[in-house]
């Protein structure tokens, strides 16, 4: 075995004002943190429902971000402290029956998160709200500026799932799923309703202030009228429906505060790009700390490519047109942390599979991640669903597969993909979320990928397959080393995952995701580099309506809309298959290139015009998916 340590090097925490109105969860909990200023002293004020209490010991340490306080309650005292980033917080609660100093470390074992709305807020738009519309219809509203008419604006409306189960039967009826399903979450029960998922509506705003507001969801003869106050982060009305007597009501909380909206962000797509990186960072992988050392291991060097054996139907890449010209080296990683407040060192391992060409470099480069019940030997494999790295080898990539795993079980044991324990002190849980892990591990692995002297380090692609194509969205949206993301089968709304029986590991567990951002803002964090997202018109992993992709289709017309300002076009593989991968190289039918496909219609044709969503008519591009990745980033790469 080979071992070779790399440094790293130290980066500062993006620190930012404590000051403002912070609105914080603690669990199921949730309060607010008025910070102000006196003299040059911080002081504080928490808003817990009908208890108002003092934020005492606030302390602010700037260089940092780190923000501590304390706050007084009948039953003892709640000491807090965290690091706020850019206008979001998360940290850690500990409780103590007496005022007896400082709680010990291990103590901290609750967690914190929140956002500014004085640093986040500074416009009436955008704004997106969760609904509950009559009592049982799960919506999401999103409000932002007409881009074409000064002082008007524009929304978007969908309902993602219903919690009636007379009206969930009657959604159920018209879906292949005739049953109901048990979801378990936090140990309470709960029915799906995502079989009642529709279309999504552009809505005419008719008012909007930041404080009441006015519009109606229109298609043919149907029509709805809403009206409604806002209140904080709640905002509650009724609405009207043509042909229904008398009024519903309908309410609704602040939801996807971080989201770039519906139009290019006020202060510009870039400086939109950055702050949210950080403050994703902040929430999703305790800020996205560098390792103090890396330890790379050889276990295993010179090894053959495996064996093709028996190839999947599906697999249209042209196999037999592109030879296993390369040699594979198992690799081991191990990383040691900064600890938390300096204590001992953390530690993360992961395990990968480098494909190293026969042919002389410089080579352009590809990070490869499976999905759920893969790993990155399956990768490799040329038998495999995942098949996809063995692809990017025969073509020529120096390509790393890393493993893409959880927490328990693991998903590939018997080919290296074990279970990833949490990155945590001894004794306490992770300040990490899941997918932070998995994001933190796929950039940590382009570190050493782009380390090799024959890597083309303008020539980056990520590509990876359902779970795997959600850490490639987040590895693009994150590390701008990334030319070209290649997302396949994961481009879903998040809000119809929350209702569905997926698998829950996209979920963060400290903070709420959907309050802070949606898979379209992931894909906008990509522009102006390349996207190419991969949708089957069979795949019905993350929709239950008919058809599946019509989720899929909304939610890259919201990341073209925020990205508009440069012109930005990804491009929106649709195949004919389902939950896989395609290149487009050989029609999986053994008759000619299929070549990658495209919708002819990707966003409404006039007002009112709801079809789009639904419309599977697409247009070749004439080439590959390899062929659009090197007509890309050729011009980028180094040489």
């Amino acid at each position: 075995m080979m071992a070779v340590i790399l440094p790293a090097t130290a980066t500062a925490a993006t620190a930012s004002s404590p000051l403002g109105l912070w609105q914080m969860r603690e669990g199921q909990r949730h309060f607010t943190l008025v910070v102000g200023e006196n003299g040059g002293e911080l002081i504080g004020t928490i808003l817990d429902g009908e208890t108002t209490t003092v934020a005492s010991m606030l302390e602010w340490t700037a260089s940092s971000g780190v923000l501590r306080f304390r706050a007084e309650r009948a039953d003892g005292w709640r000491w807090y402290k965290g690091v706020a980033t850019a206008g979001v917080f998360s940290g850690r609660m500990a409780e103590t029956a007496v005022l007896a100093g400082m709680p010990s470390e291990l103590a901290y074992s609750r967690h914190v998160t929140g956002w500014n709305e004085t640093v986040l807020d500074n416009d009436i738009v955008p704004r997106t709200y969760d609904m509950v519309v009559n009592g049982g219809f799960l919506a999401r509203l999103r409000i932002d500026r007409d881009p074409v008419a000064p002082g008007r604006y524009i929304g978007q409306f969908k309902v993602y799932a219903n919690t009636d189960p007379n009206v969930m039967a009657t959604c159920q009826q018209q879906t292949q799923y005739s049953q109901f399903y048990v979801r378990w979450s936090n140990d309470v029960a709960g029915l799906y309703g995502a079989e009642c998922e529709e279309l999504e509506y552009d809505v005419d705003v008719s008012h909007w202030n930041g404080e009441t507001l006015a519009f109606a969801r229109q298609a043919g003869a149907f029509r709805q009228d809403f009206q409604g106050v806002v209140s904080g982060t709640s905002i509650s009305g009724t609405f009207t429906q043509d042909g229904v007597a008398g009024t519903m009501p309908w309410s609704g909380h602040r939801a996807q505060v971080l989201g770039a909206g519906l139009t290019p962000p006020d202060q510009g797509l870039a400086v939109w790009q950055a702050r949210t990186r950080a403050q994703v960072e902040r929430l999703m992988m305790a800020g996205d700390p560098l390792p103090l050392v890396t330890t790379v291991t050889v276990l295993q060097d010179d090894m053959a490519p495996l064996a093709p054996g028996g190839m999947v139907a599906s697999r249209d890449d042209d196999p037999a047109a592109w030879p296993q010209n390369y040699r594979l080296r198992e690799l081991e990683f191990d990383y040691s942390l900064p600890g938390v407040d300096g204590g001992e060192p953390l530690h993360r391992i992961s395990h990968g599979y480098l494909a190293i060409p026969d042919s002389a470099g410089p080579h352009p480069v590809a990070l490869i991640l499976n999905g759920h019940g893969g790993s990155a030997w399956s990768t490799m494999a040329p038998f495999s669903g995942y098949w996809y790295g063995d692809a990017f080898a025969r073509r020529g990539y120096l390509t790393l597969a890393i493993d893409v795993s959880h927490r328990s079980g693991g998903d590939d044991p018997a080919h290296g993909n074990v279970a990833h324990p949490a990155i945590a002190a001894p004794g306490m849980d992770s300040d990490w979320e899941q997918d932070g892990e998995r994001t933190w591990d796929a950039m940590r692995a382009l570190d050493y990928l782009l380390s090799q002297p024959d890597a083309l380090s303008g020539w980056v692609v990520v590509a990876g397959l359902s779970m795997g194509g959600e850490i490639a969205a987040q590895v693009a949206a994150l590390d701008t080393r990334v030319s070209t993301a290649v997302v396949a089968g994961y481009t879903p709304d998040f809000n119809v995952m929350a209702w569905k029986d997926n698998h829950d590991c996209w979920q963060w567990q400290h903070a709420e995701i959907r309050d802070y951002v949606e898979m379209s803002d992931f894909l906008a964090l990509i522009a102006p580099r390349q996207l190419i997202a991969l949708t089957g018109l069979q795949d019905g992993v993350f929709s239950w309506r008919e058809p599946p992709f019509s989720a899929d289709k909304q939610v890259l017309r919201r990341a073209r809309m925020a990205t508009a300002a440069v012109d930005w076009q990804p491009i929106h593989y649709v195949h004919d298959g389902g939950h896989e991968f395609r290149v487009g190289d050989r029609n999986v039918a053994g008759q000619g290139p299929e070549y990658v496909r495209v919708p002819t219609q990707v966003a409404p044709a006039y007002a009112g015009d709801m079809a789009w969503q639904s419309n599977a008519d697409a247009t070749s591009l004439g080439k590959t998916l390899f062929e659009l990745i090197q007509d890309h980033d050729i011009l980028f790469a180094d040489g």
